[in-house]
């Protein structure tokens, strides 16, 4: 769901060179069209798909690891009830600040396991 809402809100800004990244090797595949949608999941690619017809769209799995940003943030959004678009980097939680300098930097970024 979260591509699907970011995909709508690239474009509803007038993106329409995207790069969709995504630490789900299944998804990755599932909308690169290299394996087949579980029936479940048909109608929510098949909206995704219907979005990305007049982008430029690629999809690309990353490691959990290299995503620190995205994986803070869907961490984040799952334990919330509202939906929150960060539009400027002032905007964005201390933590997001710090992952992104990190990755500017080329610091390696580890998941330590509880």
């Amino acid at each position: 769901m979260a591509i699907y809402e970011g995909i709508n809100l690239a474009a509803s800004l007038g993106l329409s060179n995207l790069l969709v990244e995504s630490d789900s090797l299944i998804v990755i595949n599932i909308l690169s069209e290299s394996m087949s949608c579980p029936w479940n999941l048909i109608y929510l690619k098949r909206a995704i798909a219907k979005n990305c017809m007049s982008l430029d769209i690629n999809f690309k799995h990353v490691y959990r690891e290299l995503n620190g940003v995205a994986d803070f943030v869907a961490s984040k959004a799952s334990n919330s009830k509202v939906s929150t678009v960060y539009d400027n980097f002032c905007n964005l939680p201390p933590t997001v600040k710090g992952l992104l300098q990190m990755d500017r930097l080329g610091i390696p970024a580890f998941r330590i396991r509880k």
